[in-house]
């Protein structure tokens, strides 16, 4: 109601000017109260139990970089190998890979802040090792019909994945998983 409030409201103001109306109706309207949901965050033994339960998943390094780091899920999604740096225990945030309309777009960050370098902890770097050796098994399986995507996380042929999977196997995951709290559900 507010997004089309706030596009009546104006137009009705210009309609008003030009004399087409002789008054602005919009100015009536009662909009309701919003108020945003209060953050629903897990307790570190959710999250210990969330880590345990996926722990075998083909995308563990990933579920470890959510929780580790605070990455967002475009930048998971459009992390590239050349953007990590295992030896020195970092990544850099660069391109992430956000869905509009399902449709997949490569985007810059949307702020200077936004490009940056995070630390990895000797966990999260051991899964990301991990995952590159298993992709490395994934590529040699798959032979000449791999797609080189440059991606950390991919299909197992190679293809990027879609942002929006990242959510539908968490949900997945929490769903099944040991934690039962609300938070549970939440998306990264």
């Amino acid at each position: 109601m507010k997004n089309i409030h706030a596009t009546l409201h104006p137009a009705l103001a210009v309609a008003m000017r030009w004399g087409y109306v002789v008054r602005n109706v919009a100015d009536a309207v009662d909009l309701p109260k919003a108020s945003a949901p209060e953050m629903q965050l897990w307790s570190p033994e959710q999250l210990r139990a969330f880590l345990a339960h996926v722990c075998t998943d083909r995308l563990f390094a990933a579920w470890m970089l959510f929780a580790t780091t605070g990455m967002r899920r475009g930048e998971v999604a459009g992390l590239r190998w050349t953007d990590v740096d295992l030896r020195a225990g970092q990544v850099k945030v660069a391109k992430p890979r956000v869905a509009v309309r399902y449709q997949v777009h490569v985007l810059e960050p949307k702020t200077l802040k936004g490009k940056r370098w995070l630390a990895l902890d000797p966990a999260t770097a051991a899964a990301l090792r991990e995952h590159r050796t298993r992709q490395a098994e994934e590529r040699l399986m798959v032979g000449p019909g791999w797609v080189e995507s440059g991606l950390v996380f991919t299909w197992p042929d190679g293809r990027a994945l879609h942002p929006e999977r990242f959510t539908r196997w968490f949900q997945q995951h929490a769903r099944c998983g040991p934690a039962e709290d609300p938070a549970a559900r939440r998306a990264p």
